[in-house]
């Protein structure tokens, strides 16, 4: 399982990019929705912004190999995560927040470290 994902096929490789397309789109509508805002209370609204960017930005560096590849897929996800906070400044009930853009930044981080350590498990299962 794990060579599969350290060395995803074509196939794999558009199937992450969609489906981190329809999660993006998803992040993005349920971010401008009002009555969808998560509670602040004990930095849940962080933990779910964290979580969400995880799995985000899990998706859409698997199927870079190249250095060039995953620094722009992490600040794709980074920016996403800009935009909503910004456009969440414009909608009534929501405020933009300089901290959930943070926390969406390290989900992506995260993703991608999660990216490269399956890829090392993966090469070092092969030895």
């Amino acid at each position: 399982m794990l060579n599969y994902l350290a060395a995803p096929t074509p196939a794999v490789r558009w199937g992450c990019l969609l489906a981190g397309t329809i999660a993006g789109l998803v992040i993005l509508w349920g971010g401008l929705q009002p009555a969808l805002a998560p509670p602040g209370a004990f930095g849940l609204d962080k933990i779910i912004h964290l979580a969400a960017f995880i799995g985000l930005g899990t998706l859409v560096t698997l199927p870079w190999r190249s250095v060039r590849g995953l620094a722009c897929a992490v600040a794709a996800v980074s920016l996403l995560g800009a935009g909503l906070e910004l456009a969440q400044g414009m909608i009534p009930d929501r405020t933009a927040s300089l901290s959930d853009w943070a926390s969406d930044t390290v989900g992506a981080l995260v993703g991608l470290a999660l990216v490269l350590w399956i890829r090392r498990t993966a090469r070092l299962a092969e030895r």
